[in-house]
């Protein structure tokens, strides 16, 4: 399925399969910038690499939904994790877990509606 956002095509649904690589996805978004890592999973019984490695990270714009409105704010989020997915060569399938820090979030129902994006 392809997703379709003022006028652009995003592909990391339908992107070639990873390989078998699940990976997480880290978010840090603000009133500035919103930035996504993508970074492999990595197995508890393994030592964790120094530094940990990152497949791929994206940049965007503003996230708050209180600055941008939510429209604007769920785009931009929306825009950076494909980014960061098309970047590492994977797909939304190989997304084993989501870590978000968005400024804006601070009621639970601010928090089920990015959950809701999700």
């Amino acid at each position: 399925m392809k997703r379709y956002r003022n006028g652009e095509i995003w592909d990391f649904e339908t992107a070639e399969e990873s390989g078998g690589r699940e990976v997480i996805l880290g978010l840090d978004g603000g009133t500035t910038s919103t930035v996504c890592i993508c970074m492999p999973v990595i197995s508890m019984s393994d030592s964790l690499p120094d530094p940990l490695p990152v497949l791929a990270r994206a940049a965007a714009g503003c996230s708050n939904h209180n600055s941008v409105g939510e429209d604007a704010a769920r785009e931009t989020i929306e825009k950076v994790m494909a980014d960061a997915l098309l970047k590492s060569g994977s797909n939304r399938s190989a997304v084993r877990a989501v870590c978000l820090a968005v400024s804006g979030v601070n009621h639970p129902t601010d928090q089920q509606r990015i959950l809701n994006w999700l």
